[in-house]
């Protein structure tokens, strides 16, 4: 087991302040260098045997740590991802998740469905490739056209002609190697689209925009049936769209419900789209279902919608799927 300083460090005068999730300053006019040479190892991480002769020797370094622990400053580590692409992700939920009892330890086995890979499905995918998902599974029945470059970054110009999900697997095993990744060329058309998967997953994105409404519907009757989470976003001209996360029966039910009174209306994608406003919502998106799975932070997509104006950021409106 290794013990990691779960804080940045900032050396001001005579001081030395350690700031994460708490705060504690260090008075370091005597015995200095002996401080600061604890700290720095803790900064890199020190294995449990060599933390132990070092409390047992000195009782100021054991004054220092006791207050680490007690301040939450300090915590367990595994040294699991180092110098691997995953290590910064790692790092980052070590940061939130980790304690002195318990490092933070990546879920086993967490699987991912994207249906659809365009503008917001392929960078969803991107951000999930490296944060604790070890499978992801892709369907698209499109292939890379020119127009799609200003936005879709998983792709380039080496990938036009190429079919999505075939060009956006080998962008995703180029950053983690690690990861599964299945593919279908497929086209979601109805009702019973998605009736030929059958492998778990954990979660649902729904990243298709066509045909409009229906595809939603398809998605959420889906879910609904093999009791999967969903989430959905969407982009316009002047909003983003963001989600719903859903992960109960009632919610997807309610969800389902709001959306149906339009399936007989007519309606077209938008034409026009910017790497901007889909980098905003996909990222949006990524962070609801990473932390809904790792809880660094409050999942604020939980069954509900935000409609954000992309530029401000004002929240424009919201809508709540459970029985808020």
């Amino acid at each position: 087991m290794i013990y990691k300083l779960n804080a940045s460090v900032i050396i001001k005068n005579n001081s030395l302040l350690l700031h994460g999730k708490n705060s504690y300053e260090l008075k370091i006019q005597e015995k200095s260098e002996k401080i600061i040479s604890f700290i720095e190892f803790s900064s890199k991480g020190i294995d449990e045997e060599h933390i132990k002769k070092l409390v047992s020797k000195d009782n100021l370094i054991k004054k220092i740590y006791n207050k680490l622990k007690d301040t939450k400053l300090i915590i367990s580590y595994l040294d699991d991802y180092k110098e691997t692409s995953m290590e910064k992700s790692h790092e980052f939920l070590n940061y939130h998740l980790s304690t002195i009892e318990a490092p933070f330890k990546f879920k086993k086995d967490l699987h991912a469905l994207i249906i659809g890979c365009g503008g917001i499905g392929s960078h969803i995918a991107i951000c999930l490739a490296t944060s604790g998902f070890s499978e992801i599974t892709l369907i698209d029945y499109d292939k890379v056209d020119i127009t799609n470059l200003n936005r879709q970054f998983a792709f380039d110009k080496y990938d036009i002609g190429e079919f999505k999900v075939t060009a956006l697997k080998n962008k995703l095993k180029k950053i983690n190697s690690e990861l599964k990744i299945n593919i279908h060329i497929k086209k979601l058309d109805s009702e019973e689209s998605l009736d030929f998967f059958s492998k778990k997953v954990d979660i649902i994105i729904s990243a298709i925009d066509t045909p409009v409404i229906m595809s939603s519907i398809y998605t959420a009757e889906y879910a609904l049936k093999h009791n999967i989470p969903i989430i959905y976003g969407a982009v316009g001209y002047d909003i983003v769209s963001a989600g719903p996360l859903l992960d109960n029966t009632s919610s997807i039910e309610n969800y389902i419900s709001s959306i149906s009174e339009y399936k007989k209306i007519k309606a077209t994608t938008i034409k026009g789209s910017i790497a901007s406003t889909n980098s905003l919502l996909a990222s949006i998106l990524a962070n609801s279902i990473i932390s809904y799975f790792y809880p660094f932070a409050p999942v604020e997509l939980l069954n509900k919608r935000k409609v954000l104006n992309p530029t401000s950021l004002e929240l424009i409106g919201e809508q709540y799927y459970d029985c808020h």
